[in-house]
This record gives structure tokens, sequence and C-alpha cells, in this order.
């Protein structure tokens, strides 16, 4: 396991999991500018490019993080055979995502284990 601060980076399977700290639980503008740089690294570094992101410790995700995950899901969907999907969200950041409609184009699922299993289903 790889512990960039705020972010754990593991592999399980043929997936990248990524899981904020425990003191990453707000993930406001703030919060942003600390996890930019580990979060885009380690999806960038991802081999395979397949990464799930862990929310279980975020109780809140704001509109900056939506707008650092933009990018991020582009550049994903930009590697032959990758993907960027999201787990164990809280009912509130469940509700973000719900509200600006980015659940109808990423991938969530309820737990880490059905997340990695559908994702390393997936694996060419």
């Amino acid at each position: 396991m790889l512990q960039q601060g705020v972010l754990d980076v593991t592999q399980e399977s043929s997936v990248t999991v990524l899981t904020f700290a425990p003191h990453i639980s707000y993930i406001d503008e703030l919060t942003v500018q600390e996890v930019h740089i580990p979060l885009v690294r380690a999806c960038d570094e991802a081999d395979p490019p397949i990464v799930v992101v862990d929310l279980s410790n975020a109780e809140f995700v704001g509109s900056s993080f939506i707008e650092l995950l933009l990018p991020v899901w582009n550049r994903m969907e930009g590697k032959a055979g990758g993907r960027l999907a999201f787990c164990n969200l809280t009912e509130m950041c469940q509700e973000v995502f719900e509200v600006t409609h980015l659940t109808r184009l990423w991938e969530f699922y309820n737990t880490r284990a059905e997340a990695v299993a559908a994702m390393s289903n997936s694996t060419p």
C-alpha cells in the first residue's frame, strides 16, 4: 500500500483503489487543493488504468471535487481500457452526484468488493 498522506493507494486484482485518509472527510475547495496532485498522480500511474475511488471516509463532497474529477475521468477514459468508478458513498455524497447527474455518466457501487469485482471482470 502506498500512502501519500491524504490518499491510500492499493492494488486489488487488476484494480487500483484510492481511499482518502480518515482525516479527509469533507472534500471541499480547500481539501481539493490538498488531494489534487496525489489523486491525479495515482490515476496516471494506475496500470492497468482501472481505478476505484473509495469514498467511505468522505462525509461530503463539494463542487470543487467534481471539477477535479471531470478531467481525471476524461484522462482515464482516453486510455485503452481506462475506467474510473466510485464506491461507498454516504447519503450526502450520493445526493451530490445525483443532483449533478453524474450517476448517469460514472459508475457507482455500494461496496468496495462489489466495485473491484465489477471492474476486474472488465479487464481485457
